[in-house]
């Protein structure tokens, strides 16, 4: 549109940087803020991150069980409006499958340092949930985090050995049952059985309607490389209503560099503090730098594959490695 191009060609910095698609991200970034300045324990944040499991625990349980005994449905959703299911009933998956996805390090890692009836509940109906969602974005992120473990945290043999014990005990399932990834692929697309049995519709499709949408993200950003188009322009205007699902490349497309160097350095920024942070947590809570660190660099890779920064689990990671990092952070008692 002639507004748009005329915001193009000016570059105001309000446009493209005050104005802000919607109410959601004003509350995240004030989270943000609350909350890294004013949880200064290792106890507090760990019993906040064991309050979270639980409730999600429980919840999580709730639509399993209901989506396979009463529903019968070949995945899991938060929509409830089952008319015409496979036309609106997946609705909300996506950004299921994400914040348990975000969740996950967590629980695996509380799992592994913390045997418990509930540590171990926890670990069951949410990393079951996870792989219920037929993400396939779930499902590499759960395969991440298992190995980001055994590389990044402060005890590797111990999640080696897990790590090992899952894959041996999710190849014994696959060869027992037959259920690979293409069984995965034809509960995901219902309808379009024929094509993943020919093989047109594959795992990871490297053509596809995501491929093109970051294809002309990448065009609209070597178009205006520094200011970009616009925030909201690539939902509003380029696509008509569709997003990258990539975060890098679509505040590549609006924000241009003046938006995504800031946005980079912020990810790198967060790393390199929880990794300093590590050495000097108390050996009881040693368990929360190791959850922490995998759990940003587990949210770094799901940016390639959803657009979360404008959300309050994005800024929730942000602001632990922040708590975890203080100067005067204390054990608490």
């Amino acid at each position: 549109s002639q507004y748009h191009n005329f915001r193009s060609v000016l570059g105001s910095f309000w446009d493209r940087f005050g104005i802000v698609p919607g109410p959601i991200v004003h509350f995240a970034v004030v989270f943000f803020v609350l909350f890294s300045n004013l949880v200064n324990t290792y106890k507090l944040y760990h019993n906040i991150l064991l309050v979270i499991m639980f409730v999600l625990t429980v919840v999580v349980a709730y639509l399993v069980l209901t989506h396979i005994l009463y529903y019968q449905s070949t995945y899991l959703t938060p929509q409830l409006n089952y008319f015409d299911w496979w036309q609106k009933g997946r609705s909300g998956k996506n950004t299921l499958s994400f914040f348990l996805a975000l969740m996950f390090p967590f629980v695996y890692c509380y799992f592994v340092n913390k045997k418990s009836v509930f540590s171990f509940l926890a670990f069951l109906f949410i990393g079951f949930g996870t792989v219920y969602t037929i993400s396939r974005m779930a499902l590499g992120s759960l395969a991440l985090v298992v190995c980001l473990f055994c590389v990044f945290s402060k005890n590797k043999k111990r999640y080696i050995k897990h790590a090992f014990v899952l894959l041996f005990a999710f190849l014994t399932f696959s060869v027992t049952t037959g259920i690979g990834l293409d069984t995965f692929l034809k509960l995901k697309f219902i309808s379009e059985q024929a094509a993943v049995d020919s093989g047109d519709k594959k795992f990871v499709q490297i053509e596809g309607k995501r491929a093109r949408l970051i294809q002309k993200s990448l065009s609209g950003f070597a178009a205006s490389p520094i200011y970009g188009n616009g925030i909201t322009s690539f939902f509003e205007v380029a696509t008509g209503g569709a997003l990258t699902h990539n975060d890098y490349t679509q505040i590549m497309y609006e924000l241009g560099l003046l938006g995504i160097v800031p946005f980079v350095f912020l990810l790198i920024y967060n790393y390199k503090d929880i990794w300093k942070a590590r050495d000097k947590i108390p050996k009881k809570y040693e368990w929360l730098g190791d959850a922490q660190t995998v759990a940003l660099l587990n949210l770094v890779a799901m940016l390639m594959f959803i657009n979360a920064y404008e959300t309050v689990p994005f800024w929730f990671i942000l602001s632990g490695c922040q708590i975890l990092s203080k100067p005067d952070i204390v054990e608490g008692t």
